[in-house]
């Protein structure tokens, strides 16, 4: 991120050329922190993403995400992440019953990705005399 809190711009680059921004719209430390997506359709590759989630394409836009943390009964911290869609076909619940299901897919997937990044990095700080 440039800076943080409101108006800070998280850039996010990802494989096969993928590059876009988030703005913060909402920034609240260890609570949770929310952004609209910023993306330049023509800066990412035709080939690099599903057609169905770019950015003014003919299915899906991804307009607004952001993260929440929460704690359960037991004391662990739950991460959620959400994203806020617009439906750019005329399928009405149909379309978004498989949006909902490509967007859990993708949760899920960058979820797991994060814990496993933040349990390892927990791990490697962790030394013994």
């Amino acid at each position: 991120m440039n800076a943080s809190g409101i108006g800070a711009v998280r850039t996010s680059t990802w494989q096969k050329g993928v590059v876009f921004k988030e703005v913060i719209t909402d920034w609240q430390p260890n609570k949770q922190m929310h952004y609209r997506f910023d993306i330049d359709p023509d800066a990412i590759p035709d080939d690099a993403l599903d057609k169905h989630v770019k950015l003014g394409g003919e299915y899906f836009s991804p307009l607004y995400g952001g993260y929440e943390l929460s704690e359960d009964k037991s004391g662990n911290t739950i991460l959620t992440l959400k994203t806020t869609v617009q439906d750019n076909t005329n399928f009405g619940v149909y379309s978004r019953i498989w949006g909902e299901v490509i967007f859990q897919d993708f949760h899920h997937s960058l979820l797991t990705l994060m814990k496993n990044r933040a349990e390892k990095s927990l791990i490697a700080a962790v030394s013994y005399n």
